[in-house]
């Protein structure tokens, strides 16, 4: 992205913040004897536009004021060319005590202040550089932002960073009853799992509450940014109202007004464009086992296993074989008896012109993995995964790594009985605006995270249960108004909506 630089930061355009500092009446109350602190300043961009607008006014700004004026930020370089930038533009200079190099996490102070504002680094976990990573799991355990403490442990969480700096600076910086003002991705709010531990709920002792959100339209502030993002307003408060404000956003000003509301549960927020709850749904009775799954996950080597096929009478039986060329432009002959049809555009009824492609997943059908003689006698499998040995044995995270260690470099995430029930509902599940479930014959598989299923060993059950989610679920995603996101219709945001039927 051409605005960023560094880690996950994404620059403000001074038009938006002069936008937020006046709309919020933020430079008046600092006007006033507020004090302000930026936990992740940048190139002070909110700093210098509370000058700017000083000037505008023909305020006279004085030392007293810039003293309460804090800003933390990680690089130094972005320290020397806002202090340049102040003194050259103003005629004053920044206090330099008061612009403080120092990764914020570990910035301690006993002082508290009227008022938090920025825009904190927009990241997950994840997407981390390695040497990050164990001071912001203590931190993550410290401000209690993970529901399974082995999530981070393992370094699986897709926790928001913006989430973690948010909550410290309300937490231990903020005076009870003091404001924040961040431009943040709303994946706080509407994400199901992974942020949950960061949004108050209801009837609860929080640590802060919401008490609006503004919803950018997408591109409109942050023209490369294709997270949705938006601004939170919250308070040092510990009592979250039921139903917020919630104002959607472009071309400089609100243009329609909606509410959102908070659960008990920490669950995903829900949206509305009356006060009236939109909680009352009704739910999709399966049985205990029939969770929503993604597709398999190749744990980062697509390449490998995803193959598409070359010519179009590719045998398909258990003794055919036929050749494939993988990611990497290489051509090979292999037996087709675990190759499986990845899920695509004409599954859902589009026009489909590129060669289909299939995973090769060397499980049995109950799921358990396949030991190497049970597939050694299957024409070029050995020697193709040989040939890839060393990519598949170094593939990254603790739980592939566990079953690598113990010979099997072909292992597979996501991959159980549920994956070769004889039916499968799926529906695409990442950046789509409308939910389109199809029935299909259980050897089709989805590709990770851009397919989501429910899987059964019976095509009533199968019909029955696209009939259900049809009649539910696009409401209830338009409700979280996270229409062409990666997070439209993951499992964790359907799994709400299943009742599992005791069994006899």
């Amino acid at each position: 992205m051409s605005h960023t630089e560094g880690i996950g930061t994404v620059f403000t355009p001074a038009k938006y913040v002069e936008w937020c500092l006046e709309t919020f009446r933020i430079y008046d109350a600092w006007r006033k004897g507020a004090s302000l602190i930026e936990p992740t300043c940048g190139k002070g961009i909110f700093f210098l536009t509370l000058m700017d607008i000083a000037q505008q006014r023909g305020d006279r700004v004085t030392q007293q004021d810039l003293d309460r004026l804090i800003g933390i930020e990680l690089k130094t370089s972005y320290k020397n060319e806002f202090l340049e930038k102040f003194s050259n533009r103003h005629g004053i200079d920044f206090p330099d005590k008061n612009f403080i190099t120092l990764d914020f996490l570990s910035y301690e102070s006993e002082k508290k202040f009227d008022i938090a504002l920025g825009n904190p680094p927009w990241l997950n976990f994840t997407e981390l550089p390695q040497h990050f990573k164990p001071s912001v799991k203590s931190a993550i355990e410290k401000y209690q932002l993970i529901k399974n403490r082995s999530d981070v442990l393992l370094g699986n969480t897709r926790l928001e960073i913006a989430g973690l700096i948010i909550a410290k600076c309300m937490i231990d910086h903020v005076k009870n009853g003091g404001s924040g003002f961040f431009f943040s991705p709303l994946s706080l709010i509407f994400n199901e799992t992974a942020n949950s531990k960061f949004r108050p709920a209801l009837d609860k002792d929080n640590r802060f509450r919401v008490d609006r959100i503004i919803d950018f339209k997408r591109n409109d502030v942050f023209s490369d940014v294709s997270t949705r993002n938006g601004l939170l307003v919250l308070k040092n408060i510990n009592n979250q109202d039921a139903c917020i404000p919630y104002d959607l956003f472009w071309n400089a000003k609100v243009q329609k007004k909606m509410y959102c509301f908070p659960t008990k549960s920490q669950n995903a927020w829900r949206l509305n464009l009356t006060i009236t709850s939109p909680f009352k749904q009704q739910s999709i009775e399966v049985a205990s086992d029939q969770r929503v799954r993604q597709g398999i996950n190749t744990g980062g080597l697509n390449k490998v296993f995803h193959l598409e096929q070359l010519g179009v009478n590719t045998d398909f039986s258990n003794n055919g074989v036929a050749e494939f060329v993988n990611g990497f432009g290489k051509t090979f002959r292999l037996s087709t008896k675990y190759l499986f049809p990845l899920a695509n555009a004409k599954v859902f009824g589009r026009k489909f012109s590129n060669p289909q492609k299939y995973i090769l997943c060397l499980y049995n059908e109950n799921g358990k993995i396949l030991d190497r003689s049970e597939f050694e006698h299957e024409y070029g499998i050995v020697d193709y995964l040989s040939f890839y040995q060393q990519e598949l044995s170094e593939r990254k995270g603790v739980l592939i790594q566990s079953k690598i260690q113990k010979g099997y470099f072909w292992a597979l995430h996501g991959v159980n009985g549920y994956t070769f029930k004889s039916w499968k509902v799926i529906w695409e599940s990442l950046g789509k605006k409308t939910f389109e479930p199809e029935v299909v014959k259980g050897y089709w598989q989805g590709n990770q995270s851009l397919h989501s299923y429910i899987s059964t060993n019976c095509e009533d059950d199968a019909r029955r249960i696209k009939k259900k989610l049809n009649e539910i679920v696009p409401n209830y995603l338009d409700s979280f108004g996270m229409n062409g996101t990666c997070n439209w219709a993951q499992p964790s945001r359907i799994n709400p909506l299943l009742s599992y039927r005791k069994e006899k």
